[in-house]
């Protein structure tokens, strides 16, 4: 069974919907309420990972002050902040298999997490157009789906997006229903596909957090006919 909204955007959109406006320092709050998330993501077309971090209080982000810090393979994650969203991000310009995330609270506890990234996924090079009138099944090129995962394809033209997103255990295809296809993604496109994990962290406060990683294949051009 497939969806036409890839997680990511649910996520965002979720954060915008209960994010205050207004970010907070983490030393003003308990620290075992406050929660984590790591992200370790991988983009073939860029040959770029980036590693990101964010810390939450309830709906509130926080920053992380001296003499708390947060490190990814003990390099220094640099803070951004838009609209009261705050994440710490370092970017690497090649493939990091897996790394480990370092955050010290104020209290000087230490949560120490590994992330690895999936299992490479593509698609296949016999894949050159789509059809809105009959749809499509896409075997990616890689190994099935495991617990935990998700496989989302994405395809984008001038005339928009298109998701469609497959969660079962083992699946090594997706299915593209012809009628979600817009029709205004006629012509040239670019298409890739994605491989996403989500789990809990190993190491992590009384309020948790998630570890999310994930690899995304390059973007190839595809025809989109009637």
């Amino acid at each position: 069974m497939t969806s036409t909204r890839p997680l990511f955007l649910v996520l965002l959109m979720s954060l915008i919907v209960w994010t205050s406006c207004e970010s907070e320092d983490a030393a003003d709050v308990n620290q075992q309420r406050i929660e984590t998330n790591y992200t370790l993501a991988y983009n073939a077309g860029d040959r770029k990972t980036t590693a990101s971090a964010s810390f939450l209080f309830g709906s509130t982000f926080l920053k992380i002050n001296s003499p708390s810090s947060i490190t990814f393979d003990d390099d220094r994650m640099k803070e951004t902040e838009i609209l009261g969203i705050v994440d710490y991000q370092k970017s690497y310009g090649t493939k990091v298999p897996s790394g480990t995330f370092v955050y010290t609270n104020n209290d000087g506890v230490v949560y120490r997490n590994t992330l690895s990234l999936p299992a490479d996924i593509d698609l296949p090079s016999s894949l050159t157009e789509l059809s809105i009138a009959e749809g499509a099944r896409i075997t990616w090129e890689g190994a099935p789906l495991k617990s935990g995962e998700t496989i989302t394809f994405h395809l984008s033209g001038d005339g928009g997006d298109f998701y469609a997103s497959i969660g079962l255990v083992n699946a090594t295809f997706i299915e593209i229903d012809s009628a979600d296809i817009q029709a205004t993604l006629l012509g040239q496109c670019g298409m890739s596909i994605s491989r996403s994990f989500s789990g809990s962290l190993a190491e992590a406060t009384e309020e948790g957090g998630v570890a999310h990683s994930q690899i995304t294949s390059e973007t190839y051009a595809v025809n989109v006919v009637d």
